[in-house]
């Protein structure tokens, strides 16, 4: 595994790149479908998106989409966002390294509701950026995500992460990215749980196109889930659902084939919330840190 850390150097900002089109928009980014499932896709200005969030995990208690998929539709949003800010044309890989997701309403969800959303995005620096991204469910803003990234051009991805690189095949019939990131051997105890985890080549696809890698959204899947059955056993057995998250820090790529060890310790509990740290292991060194925190059902 690499460091995500390293520095590239990058064109001037556009004012230039307005609806030109989702096929054109593809051309400067790293990731392409099943992974990007963004719909109705709009560039109504530089450094500003618009689209609709397609449904594709079985959301359960949390309402019209679950929190782990929200955040993989609002990472490729907010990418796309400063990605349109460019006037080379020019493909580059964004890699999300930190981030915050934030419920903005009390109110219990629709179920079924239309998600919609709108990303903002820029460079913070010659090697980094920033988008913000609020979604909207049946017409009310419901979650905001601001996501920071790690940017390469194509020739300093291939420096640094060229040990990915394979023949990969985007069509495949089914869509690995419409059920969690299976876990296996999870082990619960009075305030951590463990589980182990791996993905094929063929369940990454699309994230990236020759350059295989799991996906940070799909890991926060699994992630999100050993979360939620530790909750449940600090909130007496309740059903806990997903109330807001932070991805403290992306340390690496991780290839598939690879085993991930998953591991959820309880940073607090009461009787109606408790907060969880999340982190995933790569023989032994630290690749993904996060938090997350859960209510009730």
């Amino acid at each position: 595994m690499e460091d995500l850390s390293s520095a590239v150097k990058f064109s001037p900002l556009s004012t230039s790149f307005v609806n030109e089109g989702v096929d054109t928009l593809l051309n400067r980014i790293c990731v392409r479908a099943p992974y990007f499932a963004l719909q109705d896709f709009v560039v109504p200005s530089d450094g500003t998106v618009t689209c609709n969030f397609p449904t594709e995990v079985d959301p359960g208690d949390e309402g019209p989409i679950t929190m782990a998929e929200l955040a993989r539709h609002s990472a490729i949003a907010g990418l796309c966002a400063v990605a349109s800010s460019f006037d080379d044309g020019d493909r580059r890989y964004y890699l999300a390294r930190t981030g915050t997701m934030t419920r903005l309403s009390d109110t219990a969800y629709v179920p079924g509701a239309a998600i919609s959303a709108k990303a903002t995005g820029a460079l913070t620096s010659q090697r980094t950026a920033k988008a913000q991204c609020t979604v909207t469910m049946g017409g009310r803003s419901e979650v905001r995500m601001e996501i920071g990234y790690s940017v390469f051009t194509e020739s300093a991805f291939d420096k640094f992460f060229g040990y990915l690189r394979r023949d990969t095949d985007d069509h495949l019939p089914s869509n690995p990215y419409s059920t969690p990131m299976p876990m296996q051997d999870v082990h619960v105890e009075t305030s951590s749980a463990t589980a182990v985890s791996s993905v094929s080549p063929e369940q990454c696809i699309g994230h990236f196109s020759g350059y295989p890698a799991m996906p940070i959204a799909y890991l926060l899947s699994a992630k999100f889930e050993l979360g939620a059955i530790l909750a449940s056993e600090i909130l007496a057995g309740r059903r806990a659902i997903l109330e807001s998250s932070e991805l403290i820090d992306t340390r690496a790529l991780i290839p598939p084939n690879t085993r991930v060890d998953l591991s959820a310790v309880v940073e607090h509990g009461a009787e109606d919330s408790c907060t969880i740290n999340l982190s995933t292991t790569v023989s032994g060194e630290v690749a993904v840190l996060a938090r997350a925190s859960y209510r009730p059902v």
